[in-house]
């Protein structure tokens, strides 16, 4: 399976909103890293995003906001893969 990590939030709560999986996250230092399953498109979505040219439904980008803010306020360990159960229960839920 081919990942994408990175450390923007915002940039992974879009990521959450264009349906990507949330795999796992890790924390070190207070600096969280979100860890995605990747395809062949993940580069031209960021690229996307960082250029101020995308778009998503916002309801959808506010609730992946609040997912991901669960994800790093509810763990205290350094590094965990529940982050991946919780993005599952998202997607089964609709939230994503």
């Amino acid at each position: 399976m081919q990942t994408y990590s990175n450390s923007d939030f915002y940039l992974s709560a879009f990521l959450l909103t264009r349906d990507f999986r949330l795999v796992r996250h890790t924390r070190a230092q207070g600096l969280t890293t979100f860890i995605f399953e990747s395809d062949k498109n993940i580069n031209d979505i960021v690229a996307e995003y960082y250029s101020m040219n995308a778009t998503v439904e916002p309801i959808k980008y506010g609730n992946s906001i609040r997912a991901l803010k669960s994800i790093i306020h509810s763990y205290s360990t350094s590094t965990s893969d529940r982050g991946n159960q919780y993005g599952q229960q998202l997607h089964k839920e609709g939230r994503r």
